[in-house]
This record gives structure tokens, C-alpha cells and sequence, in this order.
């Protein structure tokens, strides 16, 4: 038996581009950033909402799809598994199928949400969720036999779904998740966020890496996994493929197996990238090479670099490092 193997895929996404439509409610508005229209990607979409100063986002119940939603800019409210929870800049929350999500802008400004899904839900397809009205994209109505062909629930009728069969939903604080520091010239942390080691999500895996101004992530690729990595505060650059280009806030890098990539901090504050990674590997990566850390703690000084570490994330991970990475 022959297997073909895929080609490297790298995409970057930068701020406003992707398609965006109105949402029925008010001041509510939605951009596809990664969709399986326009990505090799099947088992994951990225669409960013951007809900106005007092408004409400209902985003309803979907029968077999998961989502994720990380709070770029904003603070508010979210109800979710019947219950609601104060969210911030840095905040997740994950939404399994059969549950409900619902988001309030407390803030002056606009509250903006970085949304995956997994599957890809049909907010990522807006041949199937939107009409183009002439002056932009709208979404349909959501009547009920709409609902039905794509899966959507309100309220009630997901009060109806199965027990058994719903998802888990949780929310974490910007600062909550098992955390390690990183040795030089990583310096900062990552924080794991969503793993089979504190969820039953075992599929894909979620987390977020700070890096201190000045610092980098040292060039690599994976060979068993995809990365789709987020910008989600601060300043900074991506290389992928040998081209460097800036990493601003809401900047979409997909980054498929073999792609060699790094990034860095630009700036004089904190920079921060979300990761979704495709299956999961990375976090046992991180948990067995970095310094355990407690939040609030000042980091240490001098954090050496484990000389086992390249070989370790080489053999055991699949890193391709070039250099070895001593």
C-alpha cells in the first residue's frame, strides 16, 4: 500500500483580512479567518467575532462540534454550561456540542473573540451561514429548518439534547493553566490550556507561550503535527518558511507538518501567542523540558538550558531543529 504524503503548508492571515458578515443580532459581526474553503485544513476553523459596546452575542448550541473562544481585547460576561463567568483579555472558554454560549460586552470599546472549532462549524462557511446583500455579507435567518441542515440549536431545543452526549465546558482565567518556565533565549512561559491532562479533549491541544521583551523562539518544525498560532497581545515577528514578516495582534500563522517557523518579541512589553496544535504532542513536550512555575512568582535567574532538551524534543517529540539543537 502506497500513502502520499501531504505537502508543507504555511499560511498567515494578517488583521482585517478573511471574509466578514453581520450577524442578526446588533453590533455583532463575524470574520473567517481559516475555513476548510480555503485550507487544506479539514479538522479545524478559525472565525473572529467582534461584538460592539453593550451588545449580546448569542452564538446558540451546536449538535456535534466543539469550540474554543479566546478573548482578545475586552471585558465582559459569558454564560455557558448554564452558568456565567466575568471574562477578560487572555480569557478561554470552551463550549462543547449541546451547549449554549452566550457573550456580553462590558466594555467601552469593542470585545473581540478569536473562535476555533472542531470540527470546522458552519460560521467558518459563509456560502452556507451568509447571503451577500450587495452593500456586505449578512447572516440567514436562523429559522428552524436552517438549524436543522447545519446542525445549530437555540435554547430550548438544547435544553432537549441528550446528556450523555454533550461536551464538556469549562472557562480559565488569562493566568490559569499548568504553566513552566523557558530557558534562554525563550525567555518567559507557556501555560497549558486545554490537554488531555485537564479535559477529555485528547484530539488537539490549546496553550499559550509569553516572551519577554527581546526574546525568541528558536527555529523548528514538527513532523507528526499542525500548528495554528495566534498573536494575541504585544508586538512581534513570525518567520515561516524562511520568510519573516510582523505578528500583529489578531495575525492568523498556519503551520503545517516539516514548515520551519520561530517567532519573536518586538517590543518592549510582553508578547503572546495562542497555539492550537493537531494531534496533541506538544504539551507532554513542554511539561518534560521546562521549569515548573507558579503564577504571581518572579521567574528565576538563570534557568539553564537542559542539555537533554534537543534530544529529547528530536526523538521522543518530533521537533526538527536545526542544528540539533543543543
Amino acid at each position: 500500500m502506497s500513502h502520499r504524503v501531504a505537502e508543507k503548508i504555511s499560511r498567515i492571515v494578517p488583521p482585517g483580512e478573511g471574509i466578514r458578515y453581520r450577524l442578526q443580532q446588533a453590533g455583532v459581526h463575524a470574520t473567517i479567518k481559516l475555513s476548510p474553503d480555503d485550507s487544506p485544513f479539514t479538522h479545524l476553523a478559525l472565525v473572529e467575532y467582534e461584538i460592539a459596546q453593550s451588545a449580546t452575542a448569542d452564538l446558540h448550541a451546536y449538535k456535534a462540534i466543539d469550540r474554543a473562544y479566546y478573548c482578545l481585547e475586552g471585558t465582559g460576561t459569558v454564560v455557558v454550561g448554564g452558568k456565567e463567568y466575568n471574562i477578560e483579555a487572555g480569557s478561554l472558554v470552551f463550549c462543547g456540542r449541546g451547549w449554549t454560549v452566550e457573550f456580553r460586552n462590558r466594555f467601552k470599546g469593542t470585545m473581540r473573540l478569536m473562535a476555533g472549532s472542531f470540527p470546522p462549524g458552519p460560521e467558518a462557511r459563509h456560502d452556507n451561514i451568509a447571503v451577500d446583500e450587495g452593500t456586505g455579507w449578512v447572516q440567514r435567518p436562523l429559522t428552524a429548518e436552517v438549524r436543522r441542515l447545519l446542525g445549530i440549536m437555540v435554547a430550548p431545543e438544547a435544553a432537549d439534547f441528550p446528556v450523555g452526549l454533550r461536551g464538556e465546558t469549562f472557562v480559565m482565567a488569562p493566568d490559569e493553566g499548568e504553566s513552566y518556565w523557558q530557558a534562554s533565549p525563550t525567555d518567559g512561559y507557556v501555560t497549558a490550556k486545554v490537554t488531555p491532562f485537564n479535559s477529555s479533549i485528547y484530539h488537539y491541544s490549546m496553550g499559550t507561550q509569553l516572551l519577554e521583551p527581546g526574546a525568541r523562539v528558536r527555529e523548528h518544525g514538527h513532523k507528526q503535527l499542525d500548528e495554528v498560532l495566534i498573536a494575541v497581545k504585544g508586538t512581534g515577528t513570525i518567520r515561516v518558511d524562511g520568510v519573516e514578516q510582523p505578528f500583529p495582534l489578531g495575525t492568523v500563522a498556519v503551520v503545517g507538518r516539516y514548515v520551519l517557523h520561530c517567532f519573536a518579541n518586538a517590543g518592549s512589553d510582553d508578547f503572546v501567542v495562542a497555539g492550537i496544535a493537531n494531534p496533541i504532542g506538544i504539551e507532554g513536550a513542554l511539561r518534560e523540558t521546562g521549569v515548573p512555575r507558579v503564577p504571581g512568582e518572579a521567574r528565576p535567574k538563570n534557568i539553564p538550558r537542559n542539555a537533554e532538551t534537543g534530544r529529547l524534543l528530536i526523538e521522543k517529540y518530533g521537533f526538527i531543529i536545526p542544528g540539533g539543537g543543543g
